[in-house]
């Protein structure tokens, strides 16, 4: 694996999911895993998702991948702080955490799912990991039979198996609309920073500034907007603006 990720250049997109949720008695152990691992394998990072009021997030994890609730916690002064220093974190969610959060349950609505990836480009974060996408027990019915031990409807559950291969399904639509509307996010950032280096166009800058204003959607991880209007007013706010930004820039 070393040799092929080395060949192909995919040291950024290749990670090792070393541990899930550890708890804190095997946190020694998974130190001395991990430097093992940066001795052998530099060029693969590591990723350890972690959850709880005393997550596992050391300095030296090359990606942390934090739990969504772990962002309410006395903890998120130091994730933000990491964040901000230019460090790659993640966060996911799984069979929790419940509303009034987001999340990719069934019986949770449309914008409830897409919302995430706005929450994740307003915290600065740059990936999202899901533990699995066709889950089931064993002789579980998808197409009836949802609920599985927690209680929570679908976790882990997106692709549906049909006679033909895959069925998606509107929770997997839904979150690739998410992931399109943090590459607009994405894109007009980048237009927005060309813009002010070029030191003109202050008007279009000013109107920038106002659409770059996500108050209004995502206050807080869990008094997000329920409209999806006001979601998709802003999205199309974003590619006018964006359109504006490659007339002038070119693309």
């Amino acid at each position: 694996a070393i040799p092929f990720v080395r060949r192909f250049g995919l040291g950024d997109r290749a990670f090792v999911h070393l541990a899930d949720e550890p708890a804190e008695p095997a946190w020694p152990r998974l130190l001395e895993t991990m430097q093992r691992w940066k001795n052998h394998a530099p060029d693969i990072p590591i990723m350890v998702t972690s959850a709880g009021l005393k997550p596992f997030i050391p300095g030296v994890l090359d990606r942390w991948a934090v739990h969504a609730q772990v962002f309410d916690t006395s903890n998120n002064k130091s994730i933000l702080e990491h964040v901000a220093a230019g460090n790659e974190v993640w966060w996911y969610v799984n069979h929790a955490p419940p509303r009034p959060y987001g999340n990719f349950l069934v019986d949770f609505a449309a914008i409830e799912h897409r919302i995430l990836f706005w929450q994740a480009w307003a915290l600065g974060l740059r990936g999202m990991h899901y533990w699995n996408v066709n889950y089931l027990e064993t002789k579980q019915d998808p197409w009836r039979e949802l609920l599985d031990i927690t209680p929570v409807n679908g976790d882990g559950f997106l692709v549906y198996p049909g006679p033909d291969g895959p069925i998606n399904s509107i929770r997997w639509e839904c979150i690739r609309d998410g992931i399109e509307d943090y590459d607009y996010l994405a894109l007009f950032l980048a237009g927005r920073r060309r813009l002010m280096a070029s030191g003109s166009h202050d008007t279009l800058l000013q109107k920038a500034m106002h659409v770059n204003d996500l108050s209004e959607l995502v206050p807080s991880l869990v008094t997000f907007t329920r409209d999806p209007e006001v979601l998709l007013k802003k999205r199309l706010d974003l590619g006018e603006i964006i359109e504006e930004f490659q007339k002038i820039l070119g693309r």
